[in-house]
């Protein structure tokens, strides 16, 4: 990132270049894509979006089988139930 501001000696370690001024100002940081920050930042938000998906789906078919039906004999019940709350 600031290669610009160092260089590699003989052994391969970098040091502080004498020669830069003291006016030169380092490179503004940008974001990178893949960062470990980011990554790490991507793997929550997928990781929370599963979670949330898969716990409302597992809330769901434990209430259709406490009732003892299946998916589809819950949607027909709501739509007949629809069906005679609208006609009262």
């Amino acid at each position: 990132m600031y290669e610009e501001l160092f260089f590699a000696d003989e052994e391969g370690y970098f040091r502080p270049d004498e020669g830069t001024d003291d006016d030169h100002e380092p490179p503004r940081e940008t974001f990178d894509l893949f960062s470990n920050r980011s990554m790490i930042i991507f793997q929550t938000i997928v990781v929370t979006g599963c979670f949330l998906v898969l716990g409302g789906l597992t809330i769901w078919h434990a209430k259709l089988i406490s009732k003892g039906e299946t998916s589809i004999e819950a949607h027909i019940n709501r739509y007949v139930l629809d069906i005679t709350c609208s006609d009262s």
